[in-house]
């Protein structure tokens, strides 16, 4: 994409669910990766929902990228390199790329979440020190 900003409408948070990612051997999930959709160069984010009771099948870890969960909608809890986690709507958790990390859904409702990675110790520059204000005017309100 050649763009200088992209627009991907992901919907309801209730629809997630319909989101399909296939992984050969592996159940599918309701899992929707942006960087395909938005044309991410720097992270992945992606949108999650796990059902009523099920669980992320394996524990994984990565090589290089750290990740960022935030739950945004039901409970659950988070196994961290042998821990358990209690999870609802608000918890974030960071893990390195070496944490071994599963997760399960322990309610009756669907548990929303999404995951931000990107490699560690690339930022480069803490936000409020990157971001300028500009001379355009504001659209709205006119």
């Amino acid at each position: 994409m050649d763009n200088t900003f992209n627009v991907f409408e992901s919907g309801e948070m209730v629809d997630w669910k319909n989101f399909i990612f296939d992984v050969s051997g592996l159940p599918q999930k309701a899992k929707c990766f942006l960087s395909g959709e938005l044309g991410l160069s720097g992270m992945e984010v992606s949108l999650n929902c796990l059902a009523p009771l099920e669980d992320m099948p394996f524990v994984h870890r990565h090589r290089n990228n750290e990740e960022l969960y935030l739950f945004l909608q039901g409970v659950g809890e988070f196994q961290a390199d042998g821990q358990i986690l209690p999870i609802q709507s608000g918890t974030c958790i960071r893990c390195d790329p070496s944490v071994a990390r599963s997760w399960r859904n322990t309610g009756t409702a669907n548990l929303l979440f999404i995951v931000l990675q990107a490699p560690m110790h690339k930022l480069e520059s803490e936000t409020i020190n990157d971001g300028e204000i500009t001379n355009d005017k504001l659209l709205w309100g006119q």
